[in-house]
């Protein structure tokens, strides 16, 4: 009730900085509160880039909430532009884009609210964290190290879209049988080489227990040869796509029995959210951030972890075997559920109330 309802301004103004699901997800939370967002501040996505995620530019046009791109504006600027919207709150879900943003709260004197999704923080995070007044993190972990540590750090979660499709209903959809195990095989925004010539010398045997949904990006037409490099009975049950969009992403996580994946923060808490059992193989560059998040996943059992350079068809294969029963899948699926955190969204409203004196 404090949070406020749709349509009813509580009377508080935020400046957003904000990308992916997690940008989307706040800002739909922080509208639907009555939470008046003064100025969402974004950048602008990579060209030619397929995005699975939502983009926060559509968001806040959709909640008509007035946008500006961090690229086309000098740090000047961007400073006149959060004077003019006139905030209580500033918030920052991270990444490249929390340094401008946390430099204009200190010079407007603005109080701060932080997030950081990686178990290992970013440098961009860790450099400007002092300076937040208050932050919030997705992992238990990162609670633990400088400078994150302290009565200024609250464990969130990731904040992640609402899997609100009925999985039988999404199965049926998909054309699956109450015997068919699903297999997601997702990258991120990215085509997966290493994935591919993982499943080259593994798919006649995967696919004689297993169908397999397989999300290539631009990698579609090797895909349809792989395929079509099968026998004729085991053909159907490969199916490659360039790109699961808008709610047919969600379908997926709901419908699959297992994930075959990177450890990106919100890959992870989706799969979390969804109660599903992954095998994670890190992506081994960025600084090795996504090795943290998925030494913490497979640490409570959510998932088997596999460096990049191990991934051969033999050990994919095995690690699926390894989930070979609703039994298996079903502990991997209880300890993947302990890292959920569906309200963190609603904690990192109540948190910005705070720090605008409305809570």
């Amino acid at each position: 009730q404090a949070l406020g309802s749709a349509g009813r301004s509580i009377g508080m103004r935020v400046v957003v900085f904000a990308y992916s699901n997690v940008g989307d997800r706040c800002l739909r939370v922080l509208h639907a509160r009555g939470v008046e967002v003064a100025l969402v501040v974004t950048h602008r996505d990579t060209p030619g880039e397929t995005l699975w995620f939502r983009r926060v530019a559509d968001t806040a046009a959709e909640l008509s909430l007035p946008t500006v791109l961090v690229e086309d504006l000098s740090a000047a600027e961007l400073e006149q532009a959060v004077r003019q919207a006139r905030p209580d709150v500033i918030f920052s879900t991270g990444g490249y884009i929390a340094i401008p943003t946390l430099i204009a709260a200190w010079l407007t004197r603005t109080p701060s609210l932080l997030w950081e999704g990686n178990v290992q923080a970013g440098r961009s995070n860790t450099l400007v964290a002092p300076l937040a007044s208050h932050r919030a993190v997705a992992w238990r972990q990162t609670a633990e190290r400088a400078p994150w540590r302290g009565a200024k750090t609250t464990v969130t979660g990731t904040p992640v879209r609402q899997l609100t499709v009925d999985r039988t209903t999404a199965r049926t959809a998909r054309g699956l049988t109450e015997g068919d195990q699903l297999l997601l095989v997702f990258g991120g925004s990215q085509r997966v080489r290493r994935f591919e010539t993982a499943l080259d010398g593994a798919l006649a045997t995967l696919l004689t227990g297993w169908r397999v949904l397989h999300v290539v990006m631009d990698g579609l037409p090797e895909a349809e040869r792989r395929r079509a490099a099968l026998p004729a009975e085991l053909q159907h049950r490969y199916e490659p796509v360039d790109f699961l969009g808008g709610g047919a992403m969600e379908a997926a996580l709901v419908s699959a029995d297992l994930m075959l994946g990177r450890a990106g923060a919100s890959t992870i808490a989706e799969a979390a959210a969804a109660g599903l059992p992954a095998i994670i193989v890190p992506y081994p560059f960025a600084g090795g951030h996504q090795r943290a998040n998925a030494e913490a996943a497979a640490a409570v059992g959510a998932a088997t972890l596999i460096n990049d350079e191990d991934l051969t068809p033999e050990r994919l294969l095995a690690a699926v075997a390894t989930y070979a029963t609703p039994a298996q899948r079903a502990v991997a699926a209880r300890a993947a559920t302990t890292l959920a955190h569906p309200d963190a969204a609603a904690v990192i409203a109540r948190t910005l109330l705070q720090l605008g004196g409305r809570a």
